[in-house]
């Protein structure tokens, strides 16, 4: 069996792939930076990825004929295949695992770079966590081999939650606060609760409704008790642009919420069985009827919730990773 190399960005995140070293021989785990795990902004992500540019560089002979599996740190790992062709030998082979670049695909520039970068197909694997990334990719390098595996968590059930009459939504990445601020002068009578970071500027300019609270990096312990008590969860994504909205989702899924979610490829293949309400992405008319219907018919929802967890328990962080191996050891 060939030796298959783990990196991840940060350390912690080594200890949700010890179950492989278990499983599987020859497994060696290593870490591109030594610090705790952080909330980026894209200065801190250019500074983490030549970083690791330089920590592959130094490890340059080990990598001889590896299986990699590269989880953060992607973007340098994959100018030193471009830069130097003969990095890693003629059976080098990485596995970039939670690769995405949300709307900055959308960009000229950014799609030539990914197009030079990606240039490696004999040598990369990508794997992505939604269907509209697949055919994105794919239309960049049709030659590049692109593998699914949705986003898993093991996060729990929030304990000894006090439901209140509220509304949830939260989160940074690829939110549509102002469709939600519209939804709160559409529904005065009805309170809302928004946790979302401070780089969510729309919040920062917008006139906030009487209807709405916005609390902004709050503790993770705090935003979960936000989410655990309340009544309902909105998932209001801007745009289609692949991996957003999923750890919202399994938070909301585990503990048992009725969740209204846009319906967009990122996020809705975990509501099969009609777990979620779906609405139309972008669309307020959509977003208002779903709502309004589910306020009307909360206790007829309540085993939409419960479809909600037992769903949600396919995506483990177990599942996960048996779902890579099987990626892995297929090469």
């Amino acid at each position: 069996m060939r030796d298959l190399v783990i990196i991840t960005l940060y350390k912690e995140w080594n200890d949700s792939y010890k179950i492989i070293g278990k499983e599987r021989e020859n497994v060696k785990f290593m870490s591109v930076l030594a610090c705790e795990n952080k909330f980026p902004n894209k200065i801190d992500v250019i500074k983490d990825n030549l970083r690791a540019f330089y920590f592959y560089l130094r490890k340059f002979v080990f990598f001889k004929d590896k299986l990699v599996l590269c989880h953060g740190g992607h973007w340098g790992l994959l100018m030193c295949l471009r830069i130097f062709p003969f990095f890693g030998g003629d059976n080098f082979h990485v596995f970039l695992y939670n690769f995405y670049i949300h709307s900055l695909g959308n960009n000229l520039i950014i799609r030539k770079i990914l197009c030079f970068l990606l240039s490696v197909p004999q040598k990369c694997t990508l794997i992505v966590q939604s269907a509209f990334e697949v055919e994105y990719y794919k239309c960049l390098k049709p030659e590049l081999d692109v593998r699914i595996v949705g986003y898993c968590s093991d996060i729990s059930e929030y304990k000894d939650a006090v439901l209140k009459d509220y509304i949830f939504t939260g989160g940074y990445t690829n939110r549509d606060y102002q469709l939600m601020i519209n939804l709160a002068l559409e529904i005065p009578k009805q309170k809302f609760v928004f946790v979302a970071s401070r780089l969510n500027s729309e919040l920062q300019v917008a006139k906030i409704p009487d209807n709405v609270k916005v609390y902004y990096d709050v503790d993770t312990t705090v935003f979960e008790k936000f989410l655990a008590e309340a009544k309902l969860v909105i998932i209001p994504l801007k745009e289609n642009v692949g991996a957003s909205g999923q750890m919202l989702c399994l938070q909301a899924m585990r503990n048992r919420k009725v969740i209204i979610y846009a319906n967009v490829s990122s996020i809705n293949y975990y509501f099969e069985k009609n777990a979620g309400i779906p609405y139309e992405l972008g669309s307020l008319d959509s977003l208002v009827k779903k709502v309004i219907y589910a306020l009307k018919n909360m206790d007829l929802l309540q085993p939409m919730g419960e479809k909600a967890y037992d769903n949600s328990l396919s995506y483990t962080i177990r599942n996960r990773n048996e779902l890579l191996l099987k990626i892995i050891d297929s090469k």
